[in-house]
């Protein structure tokens, strides 16, 4: 057999692949000359200031730009020498934040390589990694969070570990870096939280400090004890790894008792502060940075509704006996700017009542009405509104309406109005509770609270992680503010846009920081929003008669409104309110409220926390919750252009409801009279349920997974063209 052909062969592929290693070398070769050229000349040009950055403190306005809201940072500042520092404190700090601080130059090789792929896979760009880096990054960089930032933060730390030893680095930040509280350097951190001077701080009181350096407001055990308490934990076993702790004693350390925290910024305000802070936080801007840097803060809080807001709140509680909490929050629907909000008298850091999750009863019934809509199911369709009755989602309790209220044939709005339990819950079971709850999140309420998923049943309810028709009555926690969302949606014609606090932010040489886009998206359709409006709309009763009787509770709290309304000539305007029972006892444990025009919209909430029954004084609670978001839409909204809310478009049919009409149904979608009609008392589960007619077509495309027709519009009226959902 003849090998020289292969032989042959096998030396070409071996010249081949030899060729294009050499290639491959040369390309390396030039990259790591390419690389090297670079470091060198920004070695030559980035030059390290014989200064650091003096902290300022910073300044947030409302949203004119120019009225003062808070001031934020004026710091406690103590600086003291590293032998001054007991060694375990110090060995805290680097289990915390640099376990090899004292091996490497200055930068970390898995930091960069964590920071170049964050950038180059969208994430951003990362903080600091060393202790060199953030000490670099405090003292002299600016705020912008850029790749072109992270590199000179990196050459910086490169030049700073040649021009100062390690010991003189570490002192430096830990003189530096800021601990919350308005500490700024372990001395002032050591009496605000224990008391005592650095000199005199336990082992277990040094790793409490060393664990707030990561999040100064969040990890402050003030704040949340269950997180600092489980960063203290891991920093004692970081420790102990390291060879800076015994293992005996730390199984022996107790978590030490943390001084109460002092207040930065009192009052209402002092919640606007947290949820500023928390919103620049996504901007990449830190607790430590707010409060040294000299930023120029301008809010999305009006100066007028704000005063409205904090008014109305605390009238609503004194109007009321016990001393109920409270919790108003006034959007823009246009553009989802928070305008004014009261979370509270505490200030800040403290429990805020916007942002817990309570269930607000009839409040969130005008969602299910919205997906109703949606559905096809006019608002003069006709159902069974009798009182008890028997669903499946109840496993054999009865749901009674308010005082078994009967409504024989009740049209879908009239129920609404009337608290007619029973229809809404048969609606929210024909569109499907988990629709119901689509169509919430999408309008602006929270996926979750907490660790705990939104508008499900708990672990120990019926139907564990799955929503049951019980959404109808509103039984679900949602949020005072996830509520101003949803209800600002209405008032923007279907679009939701994220609420949010920041306008804009300056840095102190007058640079303007970049932010984040807020885009809006299409909860709904325009023509379904007009729809709830205008079966939440009244007229006030000083200007002309309301169109629709509303139920004797509710006319209560209208007319408590008129002399606070009466001397503002609003437009109709949509208003709701509810009151959540405790039990079966007839006791009332929250009010709720909710009006809006297409310029604000306002949510209000009156009760206690944990919940205990309300007490009026010269009103009822529902009256005094309702008087609130009267106020604040009347004031807010003095001097100012105030449009009209949109028309009905009568969208879908009205012969889908649950009851046989006799008298002929009326023309779909508008008003008339109540025919005769034959109802069915609904059976206990057991017996076989009656088949409902088949829904219409929804008016748009519900969510993936879905089924997707077109719109349905009424025979005789003009065309509803109802826009798609956009992302």
């Amino acid at each position: 057999m003849d090998w020289a052909p292969a032989a042959r062969r096998g030396r070409r592929r071996g010249r081949r692949r030899l060729g294009w290693l050499r290639r491959a070398g040369v390309g390396v070769l030039v990259v790591v000359l390419a690389a090297a050229t670079a470091v060198a000349w920004l070695f030559s040009t980035i030059e390290l200031p014989s200064e650091p950055v003096q902290p300022q403190a910073s300044v947030l306005l409302y949203a004119d730009g120019v009225t003062q809201l808070a001031r934020v940072g004026i710091v406690d500042r103590s600086a003291v020498s590293l032998e001054r520092v007991p060694e375990h404190v110090r060995y805290a700090v680097l289990a915390a934040e640099d376990r090899a601080f004292y091996s490497h130059a200055g930068v970390s090789a898995k930091g960069v390589l964590r920071a170049l792929w964050a950038n180059v896979s969208g994430g951003g760009a990362q903080g600091a990694s060393t202790i060199t880096q953030q000490y670099v990054r405090n003292a002299y960089l600016t705020l912008d969070q850029t790749v072109r930032r992270k590199v000179k933060e990196m050459v910086l730390a490169v030049k700073v570990e040649r021009r100062d030893s390690k010991d003189t680095i570490l002192e430096r930040y830990l003189n530096t870096v800021y601990f919350g509280r308005g500490a700024y350097g372990i001395e002032a951190a050591s009496r605000a939280y224990f008391g005592v001077g650095v000199e005199r701080l336990t082992v277990a009181q040094g790793v409490v400090l060393a664990a707030v350096i990561k999040d100064p407001t969040e990890l402050d055990p003030g704040y949340d004890p269950d997180g600092a308490r489980s960063r203290w934990r891991w920093i004692i076993r970081a420790m102990v790894g390291g060879g800076w702790l015994d293992g005996d004693a730390a199984a022996a350390l107790a978590y030490p008792a943390v001084a109460a925290r002092a207040v930065e910024v009192s009052g209402p305000v002092g919640h606007i502060v947290d949820r500023v802070e928390h919103e620049l936080k996504a901007w990449g801007v830190t607790a430590q940075v707010l409060r040294t840097a000299g930023l120029r803060i301008t809010t999305t809080i009006d100066l007028a509704t704000q005063r409205a807001v904090v008014d109305a709140a605390r009238t609503g509680r004194d109007s009321l006996r016990r001393d109920p909490d409270a919790a108003v929050v006034a959007v823009e629907p246009r553009s989802g700017a928070v305008r004014g909000y009261y979370a509270g008298e505490g200030g800040r850091g403290f429990f805020d009542n916007a942002l817990a999750a309570r269930p607000p009863g009839r409040l969130f019934q005008p969602v299910v009405l919205a997906e109703a809509l949606s559905r096809g199911i006019a608002l003069g369709s006709r159902w069974n509104g009798r009182s008890p009755q028997y669903f499946a989602d109840r496993d054999g309790v009865a749901l009674h309406n308010w005082h078994d209220r009967q409504c024989g044939a009740c049209r879908l709005d009239e129920a609404l109005r009337l608290g007619t339990d029973t229809v809404l819950y048969a609606v929210a079971e024909r569109v499907g509770p988990g629709r119901v709850a689509q169509r919430a999140h999408r309008s602006g309420v929270s996926s979750s609270y907490g660790d705990r998923p939104s508008l499900v049943d708990a672990p120990n309810e019926p139907r564990p992680g799955r929503t049951r028709a019980d959404v109808a009555l509103g039984r679900y926690p949602v949020s005072v503010a996830d509520l101003a969302s949803v209800y600002a949606t209405f008032a923007a014609a279907g679009r939701y846009v994220a609420r949010h606090f920041v306008a804009g932010t300056r840095a102190a040489d007058g640079s303007s920081l970049r932010r984040p886009a807020r885009p809006g998206r299409a909860a709904m359709p325009a023509a379904v929003a007009a729809d709830v409006s205008s079966a939440l709309a009244t007229l006030m009763p000083d200007i002309a008669p309301t169109p629709y009787r509303m139920s004797d509770r509710f006319d209560a709290g209208l007319a408590g409104q008129r002399s606070a309304l009466g001397r503002r000539n609003l437009p109709m305007q949509a208003v709701w309110s509810a009151s959540v029972a405790i039990g079966d006892t007839g006791g009332v444990a929250s009010a709720w409220c909710a009006r809006y025009v297409p310029e604000l919209a306002v949510v209000g909430w009156l009760g206690h926390d944990p919940p205990r029954a309300l007490a009026g004084r010269a009103r009822t609670p529902a009256a005094a919750a309702t008087a609130v978001c009267g106020r604040v839409l009347a004031d807010a909204l003095a001097g100012r252009p105030v449009s009209a809310l949109p028309p009905p478009a009568y969208v879908g049919r009205t012969d889908v409801g649950n009851v046989v009409e006799v008298g002929g149904a009326p023309p779909t979608g508008s008003p008339g009279p109540t025919p005769a009609v034959t109802t069915t008392p609904s059976p206990p589960p057991a017996a076989p349920p009656t088949e409902a007619p088949p829904l219409p077509p929804p008016t748009e495309a519900p969510p993936a997974g879905l089924e997707t027709p077109g719109p349905t519009v009424p025979p005789d009226e003009p065309p509803v063209t109802a826009p798609p959902d956009t992302p």
